[in-house]
């Protein structure tokens, strides 16, 4: 089984629109979508990348927070299999998870919004 170790996370896109007037005060939506991209020649390209979107509220509930994050892991040693996407899920998906959670917190706090609490992320 392969190891990765967490090179890069970067913010590829971020947005956010609030209307004080309009905002509903429960039940924001919120939802992760994500994909990896896996190499598949592992002897010239030793890097996976997880690519997740973040998406809070909508615009008709008067608050929209989008982000969408590139994490970039390298991977290990000598793989001389191909990297499945079993092992991805397992060991970078969750760190992926864990840093677009902490950048989204950062850049809530950037626009302003001290008072919002993001549910804990998991896999649904």
């Amino acid at each position: 089984m392969a190891e990765f170790k967490l090179k890069n996370h970067r913010v590829e896109e971020a947005s956010f629109n609030e209307d004080i007037k309009r905002v509903k005060k429960n039940g924001i939506e919120i939802n992760i979508e994500g994909s990896a991209f896996v190499p598949t020649d592992l002897q010239n390209d030793k890097n996976v990348c997880v690519s997740l979107t973040f998406r809070m509220g909508k615009a008709e509930d008067g608050l929209f927070f989008m982000l969408k994050t590139v994490t970039v892991f390298e991977i290990l040693g000598e793989c001389k299999q191909s990297i499945t996407e079993a092992e991805v899920n397992e060991k970078c998906f969750p760190v992926a998870l864990t840093e677009l959670r902490k950048t989204a917190t950062n850049v809530l706090l950037a626009y302003g919004k001290t008072n919002v609490n993001l549910p804990p992320f998991t896999e649904a």
